[in-house]
């Protein structure tokens, strides 16, 4: 046999036996992978990062103070401007007074805010911001998870002590009022699961 005729053999034996093998693997059945069972400590959470403005932002906190007044009218409400600006009305020498308090919102290492004390008007009085401050904690109806330090001119807003709909949780992340950008981290409970494909 010439070398012509057996390097064409030999090319024919390998392309049939290369398709044998092609065809053989195409035609075999896929093994289903083994779905793990993923289990989660029932702390953990999964973490999503939400993104708000101003305007929205108001419209949310003073629902949340509406529920929170358990159907009492309040007689005060938020708007976040540059600055988060509280109006409402104060009771004193049997007189509504016209009240006005400018915070400049600090975010802790927690997640929780710090709203300190920018400015303060009661109507044209001038009176101390402690007494005021005072004076808000003892006669108004304020969330549990508001807290005042009249002494610092603070108010703490514990947002991580707010338990959600579904367990869910919530830390502030960033807020920047002069770009309107509010940011906050929205943590939702993983369940204890299974096998995920039962």
């Amino acid at each position: 046999m010439n070398r012509w005729k057996i390097s064409f053999l030999t090319l024919l034996t390998i392309n049939i036996v290369v398709a044998f093998f092609v065809l053989v693997l195409a035609f075999l059945p896929v093994q289903k992978p083994v779905n793990e069972k993923v289990e989660y400590e029932k702390e953990e959470y999964a973490s999503f990062l939400v993104h708000s403005d101003k305007e929205t932002m108001s419209r949310l906190v003073n629902q949340f103070l509406a529920k929170q007044a358990n159907n009492e009218p309040l007689s005060y409400y938020i708007e976040i401007e540059e600055d988060v600006k509280l109006y409402g009305t104060l009771q004193a020498f049997g007189r509504d007074l016209h009240v006005t308090i400018s915070f400049i919102p600090r975010v802790t290492s927690e997640g929780d805010v710090v709203l300190s004390v920018h400015e303060m008007s009661v109507g044209k009085l001038a009176l101390p911001i402690s007494y005021v401050l005072n004076y808000i904690q003892k006669h108004y109806v304020l969330p549990n998870e508001v807290s005042i330090d009249a002494d610092k001119a603070q108010v703490y807003v514990n947002l991580t002590d707010i338990t959600l709909q579904n367990n869910y949780k919530i830390k502030a992340g960033k807020i920047n009022l002069e770009k309107d950008e509010i940011s906050a981290e929205l943590l939702i409970p993983y369940e204890n699961q299974t096998d995920p494909s039962n």
